[in-house]
């Protein structure tokens, strides 16, 4: 029986991605490094006769390059889940790493102000 964790999303890009260059880098490697961004996606949610919008937000982190997206794209992004805690166990989260990230409308880093 085959096991894996795989997540599908949806939203809006809610920063410009942050390069991270790794602490150690292989110089045959052709990564040098991720990139960091939040993504926002968001559902109805009927409360009492009324329906509310909830937003959630999403850390993601791909090796894919994303230079010329920014803040406001629609992507897609495609990946698996990553948990995460600090030593301490003070804090704990999880990461969407991600092996896809498609731009659904179109806008680009460079058609923003």
């Amino acid at each position: 029986m085959l096991l894996f964790s795989r997540v599908t999303l949806v939203g809006r890009m809610g920063q410009n991605p942050e390069f991270v260059p790794f602490n150690y880098p292989k110089e045959d490697s052709k990564y040098q490094g991720s990139w960091k961004f939040s993504l926002a996606t968001t559902k109805s949610v009927k409360k009492g006769e009324e329906y509310e919008t909830e937003t959630m937000w999403h850390s993601i982190t791909t090796l894919r390059s994303l230079k010329n997206i920014g803040k406001g794209s629609m992507v897609l992004v495609e990946g698996e889940f990553k948990y995460w805690q600090t030593e301490d166990n003070a804090k704990k989260g999880v990461t969407i790493v991600a092996n896809t990230v498609r731009v659904l409308d179109g806008k680009s880093v460079d058609d923003q102000e």
